[in-house]
């Protein structure tokens, strides 16, 4: 049993592979935390004490010095009733009032996790996953929260939600709904890593030690966001890659969110995440459910390298769906860096025909094949082939494209209108603007109000339309705005604080039935590149474009510090030109494959601008790629060099079996008379004997996995601009396999 009940003591306990999650029914029917940690053999009540404490208020039906909620190490924390920290939950009564406290009701634990309905969330897949129920009850009110605890063994997580019920007579208001809170003991011995940064430079980590007071990653964008990330980790003072331990907390959700840990005057540490409280409002009438977005949280006591594995394993064989969740994906060459508007059928099969010659296996025609769009000015919403243009029907292009070998996909911007488009002169409506203003624009676009099931209808039959006119196997799904001017025409005014969740839920449900409808169609996510870089989004899209820089020196930052969550496998990174678009800097094709060859692989740039020789290296390239494909796909992996602190960035891919791996390894700086890096491997056996070669070129035989790993491989610095270079290491082969 993963999920046991220990009636006498009133102790729930969840046990993975490797850890245990624990908590009490306590005194006066609080449900309280007791352990988040390794796999603990027995109960932990003993450690818990009740304290109540000076100047913090106690419940009036416990005896005076029992307790303070304020000192109470809760599951869920509502607020108004003497605990002063970060809430869960916070309401508004219809008599005004906002007091909530929540004590136990009732529980059922069961096998078989059920989706939430309109959100993605963690699917059990062919294993038994066990559940757990917890109903808490307001000690006055009609009003309910039902916890929902799932425990994945293998992948060392826990998945959490929340029920909210109102079955008072009277409306509820929700003001906050959280989806998870995990109190810490000694927070003062904890730090916390959030992934940061801009657009361009997403996903920078930021490692801050907790003091009293609050840190938080948050968006109150509309979307995740390029400046923050749904996903943060707490860990000790001297946690490393392989050593200590650490917490991390996923939310599996794309629109305004918060992550935070506060460290409270008395030395604990509260953690918790969910849906934004800002502009968040949602009315439950009598015998209506809330159900907020489901988080993920894994626990690791040997450094990041684990807890990363951990959210690896469960993002692909528990969030990502569809024939693609594990099954490579075609090299493409998306048309955007080699024409951007610039096209027609000429020059489109003219690229066609040398992607063929290079051995990539798809096009992907991006921004301008629709309306009138030459420019990124006009038609977003009229989702009408440009035929003159195009030089026919979507149909006869992607047949062109499929004589030369290759696929075909398409760019789409759904969720954005211009106001230059039949369908804004058509519906002025549709589009998100608050009454007596000029919405704002920005990137010459408006946004379209997803909370709308017309809307939603619209897109749904325009893309469907197109989708089903041509033979496409491929769909890029981009976003390059976040959110103003959020008012619906359609909300009354005491609900447009729904406005913000009911656009991501609308969102949902209309990729939920395109990528059911075209279930073999491959769908990327993007917004401006990594803006909307969440587990929400990898339940409909396997792959993200993770930034609009694909300059390859920098994606080693962005790769590196995305891999802290995601698995490299949903992380879309193209070679791109020789010169960066984005930053002006010159590579070598070398490094730029290298560095691209880290996820889900494809190239950027005009190939029909590339000499013979450089035609002949990518069709080398996306050789190497299928043949190692499955690795890059499925196989751990592992940070070797921190490019923010070592001249040489290096990482790892490993068989499951650890018989092959694959190292790359980026050399950003030169430093004069340095020695060389070295690289200590992981995941290998340690008395098995291993071959090693770099770029193709055996350096090592017979050595064993205990010394690479010990002693490791090294790279030479090179005088040159960022060269890259690659280790294959293979198993030998016993006697008796041979």
């Amino acid at each position: 049993m993963s999920i046991t009940y220990f009636e006498d003591k009133r102790v729930f306990s969840l046990d993975t592979a490797g850890t245990t999650y624990q908590m009490q029914i306590g005194k006066g029917d609080y449900l309280v935390h007791l352990y988040y940690g390794e796999r603990l053999e027995g109960t932990a009540e003993s450690v818990y004490t009740y304290n109540a404490n000076i100047y913090c208020p106690e419940p009036m039906d416990l005896p005076p010095g029992t307790l303070s909620p304020n000192m109470l190490m809760l599951e869920y924390p509502a607020s108004g009733t003497g605990d002063y920290r970060t809430p869960c939950i916070d309401v508004i009564f219809a008599d005004g009032s906002r007091a909530l406290d929540l004590r136990y009701s009732a529980h059922r634990i069961y096998s078989g996790k059920q989706p939430i309905e309109g959100m993605p969330s963690a699917f059990a897949g062919e294993k038994d996953i066990q559940v757990l129920e917890i109903t808490l009850k307001d000690t006055v009110k009609d009003f309910y929260v039902t916890l929902v605890y799932s425990v994945s063994e293998d992948t060392d997580s826990i998945t959490r939600s929340a029920y909210i019920l109102n079955k008072e007579p009277e409306p509820v208001v929700l003001k906050s709904a959280l989806s998870c809170c995990v109190d810490i003991y000694g927070g003062r011995e904890y730090d916390l890593v959030r992934f940061m940064g801009r657009a361009l430079m997403e996903r920078e980590l930021i490692r801050t030690p907790l003091t009293q007071g609050k840190l938080s990653s948050e968006s109150v964008q509309g979307l995740s966001g390029h400046s923050s990330n749904p996903f943060i980790v707490m860990c000790g003072k001297n946690t490393d890659e392989k050593n200590g331990d650490c917490m991390g907390v996923m939310l599996i959700y794309s629109g305004n969110f918060t992550a935070s840990a506060e460290l409270e005057p008395h030395g604990n540490a509260r953690v918790t995440a969910g849906i934004h409280p800002y502009g968040f409002s949602w009315r439950l009438d009598n015998g209506e459910t809330f159900c907020t977005p489901e988080a993920v949280i894994s626990y690791s006591s040997y450094g990041f390298t684990r807890l990363s594995d951990n959210f690896h394993r469960i993002i692909r064989e528990h969030i990502c769906r569809g024939s693609y969740s594990l099954k490579r994906r075609p090299v493409l060459l998306n048309s955007w860096e080699a024409l951007i508007y610039d096209f027609d059928y000429d020059k489109l099969m003219s690229l066609a025909d040398a992607a063929s010659d290079c051995g990539i296996e798809m096009l992907v025609l991006d921004d301008g094949w629709f309306g009138k769009r030459n420019a990124d000015d006009c038609s977003l919403g009229d989702w009408i082939p440009n035929e003159k243009k195009l030089g026919g029907t979507l149909a006869n292009l992607a047949a062109g494209v499929n004589e030369r070998g290759l696929k075909f996909g398409l760019w789409f911007e759904p969720e954005m209108i211009s106001r230059d488009s039949d369908l804004y002169r058509a519906h002025p409506d549709w589009c998100l603007q608050c009454p007596g203003r000029t919405p704002a624009e920005c990137r010459n676009q408006l946004v379209l109000d997803m909370s709308r099931p017309e809307v939603c209808e619209y897109l749904y039959n325009s893309i469907s339309a197109v989708l089903s006119s041509a033979n496409i196997e491929y769909v890029k799904w981009d976003m390059n705005r976040p959110l103003t001017d959020v008012y619906s025409a359609k909300l009354p005014p005491d609900r447009q604080g729904e406005l913000y969740h009911r656009y991501v839920l609308g969102l949902y449900g209309l990729l939920d039935r395109l990528t059911s409808d075209f279930e073999n169609v491959l769908f990327e996510g993007c917004a401006s590149g990594g803006g909307r870089f969440d587990a929400g989004m990898l339940y409909y899209f396997p792959q993200i474009w993770c930034s609009d820089n694909s300059d390859a020196v920098d994606r080693l930052f962005i790769q590196y510090n995305t891999s802290f969550g995601y698995p490299m496998s949903a992380v879309s990174a193209h070679v791109s030109p020789a010169k960066s678009h984005q930053t002006e800097r010159s590579m070598p094709l070398e490094t730029r494959w290298i560095t691209a060859m880290t996820g889900a692989f494809g190239y950027e740039l005009n190939v029909t601008l590339l000499s013979p020789e450089e035609r002949k290296e990518i069709l080398r390239q996306t050789d190497f790629y299928r043949e190692y494909a499955d690795l890059f796909l499925k196989g751990r992996y592992f940070r070797l060099n921190d490019p923010n602190k070592n001249d040489v960035a290096a990482w790892e891919f490993i068989s499951d079996n650890g018989e092959t791996a694959f190292v790359g390894a980026v050399q950003r700086h030169f430093s004069p008379n340095n020695c060389p890096a070295v690289l200590r491997l992981s995941g290998l056996l340690s008395g098995a004997c291993y071959d090693v070669s770099e770029a193709g070129r055996q350096i090592l035989t017979g050595v064993t996995g205990d010394v690479l790993m010990k002693t490791g491989i090294t790279v030479k610095y090179r005088r040159e601009e960022y060269p890259a270079t690659y280790f294959i290491i293979t198993k030998e082969k016993s006697v008796n396999n041979e």
